[in-house]
């Protein structure tokens, strides 16, 4: 008998699902739409390509989009051998780019992806068409108190994301907290047992928040290159329900980037393209569709 929510999963993720190899590990992506213009779509650190399930509807009868889920993310490999460092993330987007032989790419990232993203296209500027940050973060960011910090302390942290989903879970229930039942069972889905649910916790172990961190000096590197992306088209668009970081952040973008494009939406929260009729939603197709 079929469930209800793989019924609901297939209806809201119709995508065939790919695969490449990266970094010796098996990469699921999304790859759909033709048209002119190529879209990569990089998830948060909490995320995966279901995120952007309904941008690609929108997107795909006029552009190429491709959304993949990194590695121990979504649909992908979730091995234990992976280091799911900040660089490494970088890395595997840089093969997949280079594999799947990508040029003069739109490249649309949310949440911590946007460390990800920015992290490729500060090496290869001349790749890129333009570049969307969705309620972005690539700067050092004070570590917020409460179940962040919880989450790394190293065995209450383990029993959060790894012996049980309540780290996910609890993320959803903030931040998702107007995503029906189903929506939010489905972003869960990947993270559905112990060995599954590794890149959530090396995720949050990564975050640096001091200087002898091991991927402090990447996201030092990556903030200090980012004047190299003045040449190019930024838009950075933020809701104002969400709470995932503070305003602090928000200047960092403007003064590490001041010529990009800022937009806030005051409805929206951080899972802002779960509305397709909604203001930020259709702002940042609009952004992709280059009618911005």
């Amino acid at each position: 008998m079929v469930s209800k929510q793989k019924v609901f999963f297939d209806q809201e993720y119709p995508y065939k699902s790919n695969f490449i190899d990266i970094k010796g590990h098996r990469m699921h992506f999304v790859d759909e739409g033709v048209g002119e213009k190529t879209v990569i779509c990089i998830h948060s650190g909490f995320g995966w390509s279901f995120f952007y399930r309904k941008l690609i509807r929108q997107l795909s009868s006029d552009c190429r989009v491709i959304a993949p889920d990194l590695i121990g993310y979504g649909l992908s490999e979730k091995p234990r051998d992976f280091k799911y460092r900040i660089e490494d993330h970088i890395e595997c987007i840089e093969e997949l780019v280079e594999k799947l032989q990508l040029k003069n790419v739109t490249l649309v990232m949310h949440g911590w992806g946007s460390t990800f993203g920015c992290g490729y296209a500060i090496h290869h500027s001349e790749n890129i068409r333009r570049l969307v940050i969705i309620d972005g973060v690539t700067f050092i960011v004070p570590l917020v108190l409460g179940f962040w910090l919880l989450g790394r302390i190293y065995f209450l942290g383990f029993a959060l994301t790894r012996l049980s989903n309540a780290f996910l879970k609890r993320f959803m229930n903030r931040h998702g907290k107007d995503l029906d039942a189903a929506t939010k069972a489905n972003y869960l889905l990947p993270f559905d047992s112990f060995d599954n649910r590794i890149a959530v916790q090396k995720f949050i172990q990564d975050i640096p928040v001091s200087r002898w961190h091991s991927s402090w000096m990447t996201i030092v590197h990556i903030q200090r290159r980012l004047h190299m992306l003045e040449k190019l088209p930024v838009y950075i668009v933020w809701g104002r329900k969400s709470a995932l970081f503070g305003k602090g952040v928000h200047s960092k973008w403007r003064k590490y980037l001041p010529h990009a494009k800022y937009s806030k939406f005051k409805d929206s929260n951080f899972f802002m393209l779960e509305d397709p009729e909604s203001d930020a939603f259709n702002h940042v197709k609009n952004i992709i569709l280059e009618k911005v």
